[in-house]
């Protein structure tokens, strides 16, 4: 069961790696993304 959660997450954590360093720009983009979806879910 964790695998089928864990996989996903992995495959779109590196996706999202590759495609910052690919364009700075995105960089600041995923960083206030992460910002606000902290502050919606503290426990992420």
């Amino acid at each position: 069961m964790l695998k089928i959660w864990i996989m996903p997450i992995f495959i779109c954590f590196s996706l999202g790696i590759f495609a910052e360093k690919s364009n700075p720009i995105l960089i600041k983009k995923n960083i206030i993304k992460r910002i606000i979806i902290r502050k919606k879910n503290p426990y992420l």
